[in-house]
């Protein structure tokens, strides 16, 4: 029995140690298992925060966006009595640069080719006189950046423009965010118009949690990879219409102002095909189904109110925003129904012989570029002063009476004496001056250096007294680089570009502009169009057309052309010879005539001369083709509906909205600072995770 209780002992005392040892191994494992879990909770709080900092870098960078957006969107504004010549010494400044060069090659002032693609990647203050010049410190201080003082300014704009990372705390961890601007290229347009292109690289943001053991780097690309900011002062030559008043002459206009019989409006009606910006500071009048591919504004002067007040038109009385349809029917724009950014405008489209209206139409004008019925009147300007400098100055001045000028690119190279053989702008023009007529030929390289004919050699030229001489008849005279601009005293009797091998097809006249010439043609008085006038380097080809309410513009896919020529008078017309008229009679324009070219008329309009004499059949003369754009005074005629003169087939050169322009163009009194898209981030984030 002792020998049993003694067994039984010991069996007890093993159970009880196994029990403990168990329950020991049990408490291990548990306390492993806790530790473990609570380490896996530390890291992933620590994750959390790390990428909830990082995501607050991202934040910050938007928000930084959002502020340099807005500067240059909206708050960089060029007061309207800044010289030019400040402006300028601040674009210089943006490449480094204490002059204009004399020669640019396809309107590149600047441009960074590396793989840095960025102008300022070492940027300083002096560089960027710009921005601080024309924004103040309540631009920043205005969106909660609290910037004050010059050198402040300068150190923002630096940092945005060289993508210095920026730090912060976020609780008791930080992030380094890096979001800025590169500035690739600076373009020049035409006179006082600039074009800032910039790229937007990938924003980052890298984060350390609290524990410093874990981390998150996020990447968010840009929306848009380019961005452009244009500065310019407005050329006219942007538009693919501007009339001042919206009538054929003055006693239209007097006729609807005071409601006599006498009053005929312009009417835009299905025939009507427009693909760019179109303005005018009166009321328009619509009529069918006319397509506006562009903008269309207009400031709504009534009939009979603009005024001239010391040189500057404006309008005398308060504005109406609205429209005409179908004659005498006027709506505002409150009043218009469904709304006035897509209005079907119901007016009377025949009369009794009483004048009572016998039927109405609804008229449904397509403003597929957008609208605005309320928009600012646009003075036109009063002279060519200041294409007259300009021709003096460095292009070509002609007093007396020119009777006729012939543009001309070469399609093959010629010898100009000293600079080999090369293609040419060709510039003839007959002049006769106290009773001595005179023909002269130049040849302007696409360095700009002029040649002149002597004999059958062309030889240097160099300007005196604002016309060119053979260099070796004046050779202390200074060279300079041709700049594009013709001015005449009193008009041009004759301006034409190669004659056609086949009278009837436009296709057969060779081009009257080098792919490299940019040419203004201006005067005080009449400039007569009578032949093509071809681009080599067209930017657009085909012509607008609609189907089946759908509107399709023409194909415009060479706009990295840079040809161009601007046609202006001041004081007269700018007027297309009707070659199929008595008055004009195998000495104007042939038929289907091409023009491609800005024409403007600040005084009197652009039109087609003797355009309701010849024969009533639209197939003699068939269309004007205008690429380019047409500036008025007064909406000047081109044919009739029964068949006289030609009918209107115009494409809006789209080049001229990115702010291209002919040399020394007419521009409008204020400055414009555009940026077309806000800079944004893409919703879509990419990230990449390192952890410790």
């Amino acid at each position: 029995m002792k020998s049993s209780r003694k067994t039984a002992g010991v069996t007890l005392v093993l159970t009880v140690l196994m029990v403990m040892l168990l329950l020991a191994a049990v408490l291990i494992v548990t306390s492993q298992l806790a530790i473990s879990a609570r380490r896996s909770a530390g890291d992933q709080e620590a994750t959390a925060q790390s990428q909830y900092i990082a995501e607050s870098g991202i934040a910050r960078s938007q928000s930084r966006l959002n502020l340099i957006s807005d500067l240059l969107g909206s708050d960089l504004t060029v007061p309207a009595n800044a010289l030019s010549s400040s402006v300028q010494t601040d674009i210089l400044n943006l490449c480094g640069l204490s002059s204009m060069p004399a020669t640019l090659t396809n309107n590149v002032l600047c441009e960074d080719t590396t793989s840095t693609g960025n102008i300022l990647a070492s940027a300083t203050a002096n560089r960027l006189t710009l921005f601080t010049d024309f924004l103040s410190d309540g631009n920043f201080s205005d969106r909660g950046y609290p910037i004050t003082g010059t050198s402040a300014e300068a150190q923002f704009w630096i940092e945005n423009f060289t993508g210095k990372a920026t730090s912060a705390s976020v609780g008791s961890g930080t992030f380094n965010s890096t979001v800025g601007l590169k500035l690739q290229r600076v373009r020049v347009l035409g006179t006082d118009t600039y074009q800032l292109v910039f790229t937007l690289p990938d924003v980052s943001s890298s984060s350390t949690a609290v524990s410093g053991t874990s981390q998150r780097s996020l990447k968010v690309a840009a929306v848009s990879t380019t961005y452009t900011l244009n500065i310019n002062r407005g050329s006219f030559a942007q538009y693919a219409l501007f009339t001042n008043h919206h009538f054929t002459d003055s006693t239209a206009e007097t006729g609807c102002k005071n409601g006599t019989s006498a009053c005929a409006r312009i009417t835009f009606t299905s025939n009507t095909l427009f693909s760019g910006p179109i303005h005018s500071n009166e009321n328009m009048t619509f009529q069918g189904q006319p397509y506006f591919g562009g903008l269309l504004t207009s400031a709504g002067c009534p009939a009979g109110h603009i005024v001239t007040t010391n040189g500057v038109d404006s309008c005398d009385t308060a504005a109406t925003p609205g429209a005409f349809t179908y004659g005498n029917s006027f709506y505002s724009s409150s009043s218009m129904s469904p709304n006035s950014t897509a209005p079907a405008l119901t007016g009377c489209s025949s009369y009794y012989t009483n004048g009572s209206c016998a039927a109405t139409s609804t008229s449904t004008p397509q403003l597929l570029g957008g609208v605005k019925w309320n928009a600012g009147f646009v003075a036109l300007p009063k002279n060519a002063n200041d294409q007259a400098t300009a021709a003096y100055n460095g292009g070509l001045y002609l007093g007396g009476t020119v009777n006729s000028m012939n543009f001309t690119a070469t399609t093959t190279p010629i010898a100009l004496q000293g600079a080999g053989s090369q293609n040419a702008q060709l510039i003839s023009y007959n002049q006769t001056i106290n009773g001595t007529t005179k023909t002269t030929q130049l040849a302007v390289s696409a360095t700009k250096q002029v040649f002149i004919l002597s004999g059958s050699t062309w030889v240097p030229a160099v300007q005196v007294n604002g016309v060119y001489v053979a260099a070796s008849s004046a050779p202390t005279t200074k060279v300079v680089p041709f700049n594009g601009v013709i001015y005449t005293e009193s008009g041009v009797t004759s301006v034409t570009g190669p004659a056609r091998t086949n009278t009837s097809d436009p296709a057969t006249a060779g081009p009257a502009v080098a792919s490299f010439a940019q040419l203004t043609l201006a005067s005080a008085g009449t400039i007569h169009i009578k032949s093509d006038l071809k681009y080599a380097d067209p930017p657009c080809s085909g012509s607008n057309s609609a189907a089946s309410g759908s509107f399709v513009a023409a194909t415009c896919t060479n706009t990295d052309a840079t040809n161009i020529l601007g046609i202006y008078s001041s004081g007269g017309d700018v007027l297309i010879d009707n070659g199929a008229s008595t008055k004009y009679a195998n000495n104007g324009a042939g038929k289907d005539v091409n023009i491609n070219a800005v024409l403007m008329s600040s005084a009197g309009k652009v039109a087609v001369d003797a355009y309701d004499q010849g024969t009533a059949d639209a197939n003699i003369n068939g269309k004007v083709h205008l690429m380019g754009g047409i500036i008025e005074n007064y909406y000047g005629p081109f044919g009739i509906t029964d068949g006289h003169g030609f009918g209107r087939d115009f494409v809006y050169d789209t080049r001229t909205s990115d702010g291209l322009a002919p040399p020394s163009f007419p521009t409008q009194a204020t400055w414009q600072v555009q940026l077309p898209s806000p800079l944004k981030l893409s919703s879509g984030t990419l990230s990449q995770q390192v952890s410790q």
